[in-house]
């Protein structure tokens, strides 16, 4: 019992850690990797790295912007005009 309750208090203890830093929509463990869905890109900007963008078409979002951290996967989900605004940002970097 003792091993379970050491356990919780360890997720419960990196929830309060990741919330400190971001705003996290989910903390998920999926195929043998943590994933952190954030509920805004300037949150993303918290986490270290480039961001890579993925085009998605789901009806609401138009991507997917994501930052990889020693093995975790950090992103969250971008509608038309933030994509939009983040790809103007990047061209005016480049130039």
């Amino acid at each position: 019992m003792s091993k379970a309750l050491q356990l919780t208090d360890s997720l419960k203890a990196a929830e309060a850690a990741v919330k400190n830093l971001v705003h996290p929509a989910s903390i998920q463990w999926e195929n043998g990797k943590w994933q952190v869905i954030l509920s805004f890109y300037r949150d993303l900007e918290q986490i270290p790295g480039r961001p890579e963008f993925i085009e998605i078409s789901n009806g609401f979002h138009a991507a997917k912007a994501i930052k990889e951290l020693q093995g975790v996967t950090f992103f969250c989900y971008l509608v038309e005009s933030e994509y939009r605004e983040l790809k103007e940002k990047k061209k005016k970097k480049i130039a």
